[in-house]
């Protein structure tokens, strides 16, 4: 299939709809978000454990105020040892609806974040998280605080707090140009930004542990900005920016152990390559390069490309989500290529209509690939290792985003078009089984009122 489905027409207007109000109103007026409410959760990411080996305690949700129901977006923490008991709780019942209102000790902290994040990615050390505001048209920061006396905590400025909802960070956040650098390079942070992507510095350079984090930041008009967080108690610092890159860029993801990150379009079937170049002598004056694109060939037009990820066993091996033809793509890194420029495709997988995210994992020491198909409401389940489709599992609305928990066993999955977070249990596929739905966290919130 080429393009979106029919069911997907629909979602697409109110998506058009929508993203127009948007572009037009980013600094939205009205009444701030209610605690403990999830609305039109776009990105998702787990809490580092505190010891290797054992299970995140938090997930945390960036929610979009798509719809611009409220004056804000929002970033929360789910404590996910609370959402261990009421799974328990609920017996394996699929049917098992957790109402926040109902489980307030579900939420262990939000804040106010500005409409509309797009992406949301943490820190190497768990403390802080980064999210791409299109509202700000900037890189936020925001520090997450977990002490075991105080609770947890989200840190950004001098939250302003109000009346009723929840508190909202202040300006401090927003990555601002004041460096003497960016002064001197004449740099210019405005657009689109829609994914970020981030790693510890001495991964990628001659350079000690604590020398600190580069982000990137990609926007969607094809350029990449390069920010420095050096772990001094300040905010990440622009330091150079990049473009002539592919138009509607999607997704940013850094390649293990490379100082390269891959961009995917969903207008070519070409996968942009940026490097960075660290000056380890004067990180100040790093910048970023073009490392050179990949075709993805032979697979119909190929000219929308959602997503890579990499396998974490085997960095050789990755995945790249096509809408064109709608399929996983298997890459073997370690493969020379037919032709130079040519990315080394190795198996196809066919998925649903309206694919969107992916996640390569491993289980039993098998490899296998999740994918979310938001048209077909269905979340795909391949074999990797053998290309066979090992489960399709349905009952949801507008599946997106979605992590891997694998201390637990689990898929936490973004239901965008009804604002809830699935819990799936992924122990079955181990015994041959398929992956079940155990719980369903937060009010359904219908995507057609965003005309209401």
């Amino acid at each position: 299939m080429n393009g979106t489905s029919r069911h997907g027409l629909g979602v697409l207007a109110l998506v058009v709809s929508a993203g127009l109000l948007v572009a037009c109103n980013l600094d939205q007026e009205g009444a701030p978000p209610p605690p403990r409410t999830l609305n039109y959760p776009i990105a998702l990411a787990l809490s580092q454990p505190a010891e290797a080996g054992e299970a995140p305690r938090h997930l945390f949700v960036a929610n979009s105020n798509f719809d611009l129901r409220y004056n804000t977006g929002s970033l929360m923490a789910i404590d996910l040892e609370v959402l261990d008991d009421l799974v328990a709780g609920c017996d394996g019942n699929a049917d098992c609806d957790l109402l926040l209102e109902d489980h307030p000790a579900l939420v262990a902290a939000e804040v106010g974040i500005g409409t509309h994040a797009d992406g949301l990615s943490l820190r190497s050390d768990g403390g802080r998280l980064y999210l791409p505001l299109r509202s700000e048209e900037s890189l936020a920061w925001i520090d997450f605080v977990d002490d075991a006396g105080d609770g947890v905590s989200f840190a950004c400025g001098q939250p302003q707090e109000v009346d009723e909802g929840i508190p909202r960070c202040d300006d401090e956040v927003y990555v601002a140009g004041v460096d003497d650098v960016e002064n001197e390079r004449e740099l210019v942070l405005e657009g689109d930004p829609v994914a970020v992507a981030n790693g510890r510095l001495s991964e990628i350079a001659d350079l000690p542990d604590d020398a600190g984090e580069f982000v990137l930041l990609a926007m969607r008009d094809g350029r990449v900005a390069l920010f420095l967080d050096e772990g001094d108690g300040e905010g990440p610092r622009l330091v150079h920016v990049a473009e002539g890159f592919a138009e509607n860029l999607v997704t940013v993801t850094m390649q293990p152990g490379t100082g390269v990150a891959w961009l995917t379009s969903s207008t070519t079937d070409r996968i942009d390559r940026v490097g960075i170049s660290v000056d380890a002598a004067n990180p100040s004056r790093s910048f970023l390069y073009d490392f050179g694109g990949l075709r993805v060939g032979g697979i119909d037009d190929g000219e929308d490309l959602r997503e890579v990820q990499f396998l974490a066993a085997d960095p050789n091996r990755a995945f790249v989500l096509s809408r064109r033809p709608e399929a996983v793509v298997s890459l073997d890194l370690a493969r020379r290529s037919r032709t130079f420029g040519e990315a080394p495709v190795e198996e196809l997988y066919e998925v649903g209509a309206g694919p969107s995210r992916l996640v390569p994992l491993q289980i039993d020491g098998r490899t296998y690939v999740l994918a979310s198909c938001f048209d077909a409401q269905k979340l795909y389940l391949i074999d990797a290792d053998t290309g066979a489709l090992i489960a399709v599992v349905g009952g949801f609305s507008g599946p997106f985003e979605l992590v891997h928990d694998e201390a637990r066993d689990r898929v936490y999955l973004a239901d965008f078009s009804t604002s809830q977070i699935r819990v799936i249990d992924l122990s079955p596929v181990r015994d041959d089984g398929t992956p079940q739905l155990v719980a369903t966290i937060g009010e359904v919130i219908a995507a057609g009122s965003i005309l209401d």
